[in-house]
């Protein structure tokens, strides 16, 4: 019962947290239970980055979180990621993209076309397969022009009067 001295615990230990703080029990400091199948609702997908350049390059990665009853993230599930209407290029982390510990799976996507693209996130572990409420969209836009990186060249010195020229605009 001597509280004046550090108390150290040699394990995790967890509680159930709540917003009232009317004491009630926090649990028995065990883990929460794995849930078996994640939940549409609760499971996340989320892109880095919302606009990038349309050269076939310049990445966005979406996150795929797949959370149970809880919030409990859950681990071992294979995710696939789709797009609607959309020619972008959609690169796994691994073969086959399964979820971590942290219930994480993440895709590099790339577009070389102008468009906006919408990604739906599907774990196709369960039966019936789970497709997540949240779908990303990335907007690929066209790259910018730049001064400093574009050329202008002329096949002539000087154009003589009444003759013509083939003058060549490279824009990068």
């Amino acid at each position: 019962g001597d509280f004046t001295a550090p108390h150290v615990f040699s394990q995790p230990f967890n509680i159930e947290a709540n917003a009232d703080d009317k004491g009630e029990n926090p649990g028995d400091g065990s883990a929460p239970t794995v849930p078996k199948a994640p939940s549409a609702s609760l499971s996340t997908a989320v892109a880095s980055l919302t606009t990038v350049t349309a050269d076939g390059t310049d990445p966005s990665t979406v996150t795929v979180t797949l959370l149970g009853a809880g919030n409990v993230p859950v681990p071992g599930k294979t995710v696939i990621l789709s797009q609607g209407t959309g020619h972008s290029t959609i690169i796994p982390a691994q073969m086959p993209n399964v979820t971590d510990a942290n219930g994480v799976a993440t895709f590099t996507v790339t577009d070389s076309t102008v468009e906006n693209v919408t990604y739906t996130a599907q774990d196709t572990s369960d039966s019936p397969n789970v497709t997540l409420d949240a779908t990303p969209t990335v907007d690929f836009e066209a790259p910018v022009v730049s001064a400093e990186n574009s050329s202008l060249s002329s096949s002539l010195a000087k154009v003589p009067s009444g003759e013509s020229d083939t003058i060549t605009i490279t824009l990068r």
